[in-house]
């Protein structure tokens, strides 16, 4: 279909980006885009005057709205409803309550000054509300990252359908719909990968016109995420006789890397000095960091290897789609469906034109260079870190795949079905955004909603950070009372489990009593004795019973009692009294709340 109405690619990315990209900026949750927060709160920051990061958060915090609207200052997972949409447009960025932070955003000031010009004029002088700057600076990162990209699409010599494809992954057109550096960084790569090409394949000669547009491309990709820089490798496979002359060539290369020292190393080691203060490196430079790492190679090469190997199946999926977080499974079709597309752009490549061996070898060795130079990167970040996590996650491998990806274009043979391979990809690449669309429509709107499509049980609550430690528990002492009551979310429930830790297991005589009761009606509804053996070491303990019909917004409670000597279970315990119930111990209530879960026995209601 596509061959016949001769669509370009760069149309058909602008319209599969558009559409569903608008869609993902507003059915996303503000505040539940990855970082969405402390980019936002950069952003902020800059809108102030202020664009050395934490100049101004450090000392004057962030304003209390911030959190107050975020579905990530969430401690339980509900779905949200139209009202407290309504309540939410009450906060705007001229709160005199703060709260204190640091962002974690500490990338160039170029990533974010169109939008902190919005937040001056709209967030300060017009005071709109904050869920309604998120969606206008959502929307201004879409389109920059539409226009970035389906101007790489336009340009690059060959794989035009692939690049395309690449663009579309689920995870990439979601980052492009969050407040984030991302759209930037990956727009910007996709570009620069698309005009290197075009010097590599077309070899035009440099002229005020070329060379002008390289540096210009040159410094936004100097001022993106750290782990695109290495693109820059790709001008090495430039030939002399594309400049006037070897000094011309020469002149290049020496303004290229004053370009870069001042810019990227410039403007990293500015942000070092905050970065390193949230990481524990306060006082500790970048080279003695990366020294410390590299002092035994051969063993930082093991443990680079490991880290790859232990990281890839997550890094793959990641590169793929996930939701902001991964607070909530993506379908599993997505998975296969996206992949098949991405293939069918593949083939769709085939009778493109076939680069230079140079070209695609130099594409595949930048590829594992910046492949492992990004997993290098984080390991060396684990290693030296005091404080804080590092986590590896498939969206920071964006710019990374394409150079596979693109090495790999035009070899080997056509695959059957010539004229089918465009029709079959973009059936295969909207089926995939459009499941992915559903899945996170479900999750953040409907009560149980993933359930809905993984087959998995429906338990509630959901935690953001289901954490149990040992170090926070209540004990179950004998004689006493522990009593947690919920709120019922769902018409029928059939399982309790409660979170513990057992290690006098194997001493444990007697039983306990589990009792759940009603306060709405006043009923016993449930009463077990549960060996104390049969609680795990480090697991949860079991309450099961027939389905409960009727209960969907009873307060129930849950009483745990025994009158034997036996006092080793600890039941484990959230840090603060964040439920909607309260833990009482003898009927004094405690500032904290049982860990536990609830079946939905039957399909959840709101």
């Amino acid at each position: 279909m596509m061959n016949r109405i001769r669509i370009q690619p760069h149309t058909a990315f602008l319209i599969f980006a558009l559409f569903f990209g608008l869609i993902f900026t507003f059915l996303l949750p503000v505040g539940a885009g990855n970082d969405e927060e402390t980019h936002f709160a950069r952003i902020y920051e800059i809108s102030l005057n202020h664009p050395l990061p934490n100049s101004y958060l450090g000392r004057a915090g962030l304003p209390q709205s911030f959190y107050a609207v975020s579905y990530r200052q969430q401690k339980f997972l509900a779905p949200l409803t139209w009202q407290q949409f309504q309540n939410s447009l009450q906060y705007t960025v001229r709160d005199p309550q703060t709260v204190a932070y640091r962002t974690r955003a500490t990338y160039s000031p170029l990533n974010y000054i169109v939008q902190a010009v919005l937040v001056r004029i709209f967030g300060w002088y017009l005071s709109l509300p904050i869920p309604i700057l998120y969606y206008l600076l959502r929307l201004t990162y879409l389109l920059l990252y539409v226009l970035l990209a389906a101007l790489a699409v336009r340009i690059i010599p060959i794989g035009k359908w692939l690049l395309a494809a690449l663009a579309l992954a689920p995870i990439t057109l979601l980052q492009a719909a969050t407040v984030s550096s991302d759209p930037i960084t990956n727009g910007v790569s996709f570009l620069f990968i698309a005009w290197s090409l075009h010097l590599l394949i077309c070899q035009p000669h440099f002229d005020r016109k070329i060379t002008l547009t390289t540096f210009g491309l040159l410094l936004l990709l100097f001022s993106v995420k750290v782990n695109s820089i290495p693109l820059l490798l790709l001008l090495l496979l430039l030939s002399p006789r594309q400049f006037p002359s070897r000094k011309a060539f020469a002149l290049f290369w020496a303004a290229a890397a004053v370009l870069m020292i001042l810019v990227a190393g410039g403007w990293n080691l500015i942000a070092w000095q905050s970065d390193a203060v949230r990481r524990g490196l306060e006082g500790t430079s970048p080279l003695t960091v990366l020294l410390n790492s590299l002092k035994d190679p051969l063993g930082f090469i093991a443990s680079l290897l490991a880290y790859s190997a232990q990281n890839l199946p997550k890094v793959l999926t990641g590169w793929i789609a996930a939701y902001g977080y991964d607070y909530w499974p993506v379908p599993s079709l997505v998975f296969v469906l996206y992949p098949l597309g991405l293939l069918g752009a593949l083939a769709a490549s085939h009778s493109d034109p076939r680069p230079p061996t140079r070209v695609r070898v130099g594409l595949l060795v930048l590829f594992a260079l910046t492949f492992f130079g990004t997993f290098a990167l984080r390991l060396i970040l684990k290693q030296n870190m005091t404080t804080g996590v590092v986590s590896t996650h498939g969206r920071y491998y964006v710019a990374v795949f394409p150079l596979l990806l693109l090495g790999l274009t035009a070899w080997g043979r056509v695959l059957p079905l010539r004229r089918a391979h465009l029709p079959l990809a973009a059936a295969f690449l909207g089926a995939a955004l459009s499941l992915y669309t559903v899945g996170m429509g479900l999750s953040y709107y409907t009560l149980c909603g993933p359930s809905r499509y993984t087959g998995e049980e429906c338990l509630l609550p959901v935690y953001k950070n289901w954490a149990p430690s040992p170090d926070i528990t209540l004990p179950l002492p004998p004689n006493t009372a522990v009593q947690q009551t919920f709120i019922v979310e769902c018409p029928s429930v059939d399982q309790i489990s409660v979170r513990a830790f057992n290690p006098q297991r194997d001493a444990a005589a007697g039983a306990f009593t589990a009792v759940l009761s009603d306060l709405t009606t006043g009923q016993t509804l449930v009463s077990q004795e549960i060996p104390f053996r049969s609680v795990p070491a480090n697991g949860s303990f079991i309450l099961q019973f027939p389905p409960l019909t009727q209960v969907n917004t009873h307060e129930l409670a849950l009483t745990l009692t025994h009158s034997g000597p036996f006092s080793g279970l600890q039941l484990a315990a959230t840090p603060a009294d964040d439920y909607r119930g309260t833990l009482t111990l003898d009927q004094q209530p405690q500032n904290t709340d049982l860990l536990f879960r609830y079946r939905c026995q039957a399909s959840p209601t709101q």
